[in-house]
Order: structure tokens, then C-alpha cells, then sequence
């Protein structure tokens, strides 16, 4: 039984033209995989690299950890907001502040961030938003850490659209204590990690068998 009549098909030379138009297609068909499979592995070796930064720079970071620790401290004692330590609330807005200009620019996916951490980014903010208006006032900057507000924004929008319960500043004093002590726990663990010596390998002395008479 003949499945395709090839009567009349050209394959070479007038009338073939046929053939090269499929042959075309079918390149382009398995060129456009393996385009759309060589940027889905970009994609996840991106994602992948975002998390150990954020890892690295932010959970592992002991700078980051005392410097927003003492943020924290002095939220707890009283200190009025627009007056956090200086060196302190800098340093703790610089890094939400450095992943946010890279969001902002491409370069990080904050739809990944939402899904792995959908409020850190709106606490920080709501925290140090009195101390940048105030710098801001002062030193007449006012796109003063502006990316980081932008990324708070998109934050709260992506759990709006989410049906999840807004973030309001009202909801700040409970996360003082519980950060207090988590960061607190975190650096002693930083420390333990820095003063851990690697015991010296053991040298292993091996007995030479005996000779075969």
C-alpha cells in the first residue's frame, strides 16, 4: 500500500522547491528549541546564582547581620526612627538597596524574591523609610535609596494581586524582637563558624607484608 504518492515530486533542480521549504522549516523548528532550551538552563543558573547571593550577601554577611541587629536594638529601646544610628541603618539599606538597583535594571528576578521572601523587603522599608526621608531632606537627594522603596512597592503589589493581607507599618513592632533574635542567633553562629579549627590529618602507617618464602 502506497501511504504518499511521490508522482511528480521534483527533488533536485525546477520544482523542488518544495523540499527546501520544508527542509528550511524543519531547521528552524529544531534551531528554535534548542535556542528555548539553551535560555530556560540560563534561566535557572540565574535563579540558582540570585539565591546564593542573596545567601551569601545577606543571610551570610556578618557585617549585614550587626549592623541591622543594631538597627533592631535601638527600634527596641526607643530610639525615634529618623534618628537610627547612621553607620548602621546605612549599612543595613545597603544591601536591600544593591539587590533592588539590580532588579530594577534586569539583572535580578524579583518575582523569584516575592516567592521566597515576600516581606523582608517591606519591613526593611517601613523600618528605615523616617531615617531616608529625613537624609533625604537633608542632603537633598531624593532619589536616596529609591530603589529599595520601589522594591517594596512591587512587593506589596505582587501579594495584593496574590489575595494576601497587606503590610502596614502597624505590623512592625512584632517583627523588632523576633529579629532581634534571629540575627542575634545568626551571628553567633557566624562567630562559631570563624573560630572553628579543621583537626590535622592523621598520618596512617601501613605494615608492608611480609616477604613470601
Amino acid at each position: 500500500m502506497q501511504l504518499i504518492n511521490t508522482d511528480g515530486m521534483a527533488f533536485i533542480g525546477p520544482g523542488s522547491e518544495w523540499l527546501w521549504t520544508a527542509l528550511t522549516g524543519i531547521v528552524l523548528a529544531v534551531t528554535f528549541i534548542a535556542i528555548f532550551r539553551q535560555l530556560r538552563m540560563q534561566a535557572h543558573a540565574s535563579a540558582i546564582e540570585q539565591v546564593q547571593w542573596f545567601e551569601r550577601e545577606g543571610l551570610g554577611s556578618e557585617l549585614t547581620t550587626r549592623m541591622w541587629l543594631e538597627v533592631l536594638v535601638a527600634l527596641r529601646d526607643g530610639t525615634y526612627p529618623s534618628d537610627l544610628p547612621e553607620h548602621a541603618a546605612l549599612a543595613a539599606a545597603n544591601f536591600w538597596e544593591t539587590f533592588a538597583t539590580l532588579a530594577r535594571a534586569g539583572h535580578r528576578d524579583v518575582k523569584l524574591l516575592w516567592q521566597m521572601d515576600p516581606s523582608s523587603a517591606q519591613i526593611v522599608w517601613e523600618m528605615l523609610a523616617p531615617w531616608v526621608r529625613k537624609r533625604r531632606a537633608e542632603s537633598g537627594q531624593p532619589d536616596f535609596v529609591e530603589d529599595l522603596e520601589w522594591l517594596a512597592g512591587v512587593m506589596a503589589g505582587m501579594d495584593r494581586r496574590a489575595g494576601l493581607p497587606a503590610f502596614t507599618p502597624a505590623s512592625i513592632p512584632r517583627f523588632i524582637d523576633s529579629g532581634i533574635k534571629i540575627n542575634d542567633a545568626k551571628l553567633q553562629v557566624l562567630q562559631a563558624m570563624k573560630t572553628v579549627t579543621l583537626a590535622q590529618p592523621v598520618a596512617v602507617t601501613v605494615a608492608r607484608p611480609a616477604p613470601a618464602e
